[in-house]
């Protein structure tokens, strides 16, 4: 059977109008460029979403979706992960995900059930390492995306990104952007061309207000991932807030200083050796961040180097990781990719169960320990 017939199943955060997912998705599909994809949109309060499709293959994407993820996913004998990051039980921000003990069980347990999981950096390796998951570090799948070779840095241009999810460190959103906006009328007299990029929809209105008010450039075309990581090519540095504005830039080869507003950050940010340049939002000021950039300014060439050299390992990891992936998907019988009618049926009742056991966490965990995890191996 040609490779392009075998569909495999993408489990992501889409259609929320946030660039990182979609440089996540279009990474990892060219990664995995020999198969087709049904993509499976990760629904925010939903169990197992409103697409609750069939597939033999599941692929988690990027983003920070462990554990909960597993709410949202049927797992099957051929499941994986890529790039994903794992939430820290340290951050208040996932308060939501921890205090469920008994469902965080049952997501550790069917996460042993997966081939193979590759996430995004130590911090997450760590996590999953104590609760008795094995993983390896491939990066951030964003850093297999690339810029044109054509472009060359512009001396005296920074972009700027901003804008959180409204759950940060400190949780005081204008607090950032105040003092975003006294780092750009000092880098504006410094003769600095300013170039302001939102990377989320519900975050460009008030990106495009701050320009509009320091009279700075707006980056118009910013939800098109090639032309993003176009312009990050062509800046001297980023001052970035959310996750894969930092991951973007490091895959242009444009170093970065990095506002951590959650801890997958820190975590990119350390994954490319960057941890020294990023500051929390709960103590960031105008004239920290201005220290840190002129710090990065001094070391720029050797930092650059360091970033650059951190990329081009991931995106060997990411493409080995990928190999082995596909070799074992390879390795299915060709009757496990053409599933009777009758075993889908068997299918969709075994899951529909699972569904009705996971309104009650004590019996959805006492289900799962006593036949889901011991039936899984028999599902097509």
């Amino acid at each position: 059977m040609n490779s392009k017939n075998r569909q495999l199943i993408y489990y992501g955060w889409l259609g929320y109008h946030n660039l990182g997912d979609e440089a996540l998705y279009r990474a990892i599909s060219s990664i995995f460029s020999s198969y087709s994809y049904k993509f499976v949109p990760i629904q925010a309060d939903a169990f197992y979403g409103f697409n609750r499709e069939y597939s033999p293959v599941t692929i988690v994407g990027g983003s920070t979706g462990i554990p909960d993820w597993m709410n949202c996913l049927r797992t099957t004998r051929y499941s994986y992960v890529f790039g994903a990051g794992v939430k820290d039980p340290s951050f208040y921000g996932y308060d939501y995900v921890f205090t469920q003990k008994q469902k965080v069980s049952v997501w550790k347990n069917r996460l042993k059930s997966f081939r193979y999981i590759g996430v995004r950096g130590e911090i997450s390796k760590q996590t999953l390492a104590k609760w008795g998951i094995d993983s390896q570090v491939i990066g951030d799948p964003a850093f297999s995306l690339r810029p044109s070779e054509s472009l060359e840095k512009a001396e005296k241009r920074i972009a700027i990104n901003f804008g959180s999810d409204g759950v940060l460190w400190g949780m005081n959103d204008s607090n950032v952007i105040r003092e975003i906006a006294s780092v750009i009328r000092i880098l504006k007299k410094e003769g600095y061309e300013v170039i302001l990029v939102p990377f989320n929809g519900k975050n460009a209105p008030l990106v495009q207000e701050v320009a509009d008010q320091e009279a700075v450039s707006f980056f118009n075309d910013w939800f098109n991932v090639e032309s993003t990581v176009n312009l990050l090519a062509s800046c001297k540095l980023l001052i970035g807030e959310r996750v894969h504005s930092l991951a973007l830039s490091a895959a242009a080869g444009t170093p970065f200083v990095g506002i951590e507003f959650q801890p997958p950050c820190y975590e990119v940010a350390q994954s490319v050796g960057f941890e020294d340049y990023t500051i929390r939002t709960d103590a960031v000021s105008g004239a920290k961040i201005l220290g840190l950039l002129n710090v990065l300014l001094e070391n720029y060439e050797v930092m650059r180097t360091r970033l650059m050299r951190r990329v081009e390992m991931y995106r060997r990891k990411q493409a080995e990781f990928a190999t082995q992936i596909s070799q074992d998907i390879e390795s299915l019988p060709e009757n496990y990719w053409n599933v009777s009618k009758a075993r889908k049926v068997i299918n969709n009742l075994f899951w529909r169960a699972d569904t009705v056991f996971w309104k009650r966490a004590e019996l959805w965990k006492a289900w799962d320990s006593l036949l889901f995890s011991r039936t899984l191996k028999y599902l097509p």
